[in-house]
């Protein structure tokens, strides 16, 4: 009996190591998973910051499209911008400013076009900077020439 028992506890101890050697595999398999799946979070993780830095460049072209849009549409304004000696205008008709008429303080200092507005017949003031202009066709008599006032100047 006692080659019996030895066989059956070789043949046990074959089991457990066996049981053994599969538990290890397994260990090593979810080893490997845990790697590979390390490894697809990482590339996850890679791919949303690529989607991300991606949007923020196309937010980026949209603003720098817009910023350009405005920069030429300011630019082809300028280039329109004419001054017959007391105001600024835009656009002609057969030689005759058809557009204005515009401060000449604002487009000349700050390169905005801002519309003048008539307070009375050949008077005119600037809505931004307050600056008062007298038109070509005001009273000989109230100017010697183009007068130009401003809230800051001194009062005589």
């Amino acid at each position: 009996m006692g080659a019996a028992m030895d066989v059956a506890s070789g043949i046990a101890a074959l089991k457990g190591l066996a049981s053994g050697i599969e538990s290890v595999n397994q260990l090593l398999t979810a080893m490997k998973d845990t790697k590979h799946h390390e490894q697809l979070v990482q590339l996850k993780e890679a791919l949303l910051n690529a989607k991300e830095e991606t949007l923020s460049l196309r937010e980026e072209v949209i603003n720098l499209r817009s910023q350009l849009s405005a920069s030429l549409a300011k630019a082809k304004q300028e280039q329109s911008m004419e001054s017959d000696g007391t105001f600024y205008w835009t656009g002609k008709e057969r030689s005759i400013p058809t557009d204005g008429p515009y401060c000449t303080r604002c487009f000349d200092v700050d390169k905005r076009a801002v519309r003048l507005k008539n307070i009375r017949s050949d008077y005119f003031s600037c809505p931004e900077c307050k600056t008062s202009h007298e038109g070509p066709n005001s009273k000989a008599e109230s100017r010697t020439s183009v007068r130009t006032t401003s809230p800051f100047s001194r009062r005589r």
